[in-house]
Order: C-alpha cells, then structure tokens, then sequence
C-alpha cells in the first residue's frame, strides 16, 4: 500500500507543480504586457508634451513677431530675426528633450518588466527541479518500501546488466521537461 500511496501523492505533487508552472508562465506573460502597455503610454505622453509645446513655442513666436512689428522694426531681418528663430529653437529643443525622456522612461519600464519575467521564469525552473527531486525522493522511498522489487531485472548499468538504456529512457524526458516546463504534447 505504501508504494500506491507514494505514488499517488508523487502524482499530485507533479499535478499541483504543473498547475504552478502554468500560473508562473501567465504571470510572466502579464508583467511584460503590462510593462510594454505603460512603456507605449509613456511614449505617447511624450509625444503629446512635445505637442503641447510646439503649439505654446508658435504662441511666443507669434507674440515676439507682434511685439517686433508694433516696434516698427522690420521682421524678418536683424534682432528680429534672431529672436524668431531663437524662439524656435528654444521651442523645439524642449519639445525634443520632452520625447527623449518619455522615450528613456518607456525604456526603463521594459527593462523593469524583463527582468520581472525573468526572475519569474528562474522561480519556474527552480519549481521544476524541487518538483524532479521530490518525485525522485518519492521514487526513491517507493524502492525502499518494497524492499527493492519494484524495478526487478534492472540494476543501474541498464536493463539484465547491460549497457544499453534504450528500454528507459525517462531521462531524455525529464530533462526536456525541465528546460521547457510542459510534455511537448
């Protein structure tokens, strides 16, 4: 009986720990969709900032173009015109300086976000090994139990003695289900 219940709790322990890998995965799906959504967002403030205040940099070029008239200076020559295009640039190195933040902002927030994923995606290969070496453990307990019968006719050079494993090949299994987390189904 003790080896049907190791078994058994083997087999719930493997369910419950492909349940929580499946969760890790999503989990780590969401953080880097959440992260690339924020990312974009900031992006796109940026870019309505720099919009923002391109219009206001027309308004004081419109204004400095009215003072200069009402001057009676001429415009588009002289002082005038450096002040025009002083405006402008002034104008425009903000707008520029508001994209660039917003671009290293959204960068920041995707670089928050990978390494979030990643440190999910290292919980999900450390609960693949636990969940390797408990079902060893249980596996192990199994062979105590019965008395070492369970695996009779096998020895650890392969099947009768010999050197080929080719009739137990668990372990190609196994490690494929530890780099990649699911039955390859």
């Amino acid at each position: 009986m003790c080896n049907a219940l190791t078994i058994l709790g083997a087999g719930i322990q493997l369910a419950g720990a492909a349940q929580q890998d499946k969760s890790l995965r999503r989990q780590a799906d969401q953080v880097m969709t959440d992260a690339e959504e924020q990312a974009a967002l900031e992006e796109d403030n940026a870019k309505y900032m720099a919009h923002q205040i391109r219009l206001q940099g027309e308004r004081a070029r419109g204004e400095t173009l009215a003072g200069v008239a009402a001057s009676g200076a001429k415009i588009g020559e002289g002082s005038a015109l450096a002040a025009e295009r002083q405006v402008i640039q002034n104008t425009e190195e903000d707008a520029m300086m508001a994209i660039l933040n917003g671009s290293r902002t959204a960068e920041s927030i995707r670089k928050d976000g990978r390494r979030a994923r990643d440190e999910i995606r290292d919980r999900r290969k450390a609960l693949r090994i636990s969940t390797f070496s408990s079902l060893l453990s249980s596996g192990a307990q199994g062979l105590a139990a019965s008395g070492g019968t369970s695996f009779k006719g096998w020895d650890f050079g392969g099947f009768n003695g010999s050197n080929d494993r080719g009739g137990f090949s668990m372990g190609n299994s196994m490690d494929w289900w530890l780099r990649n987390g699911k039955s390859g189904d």
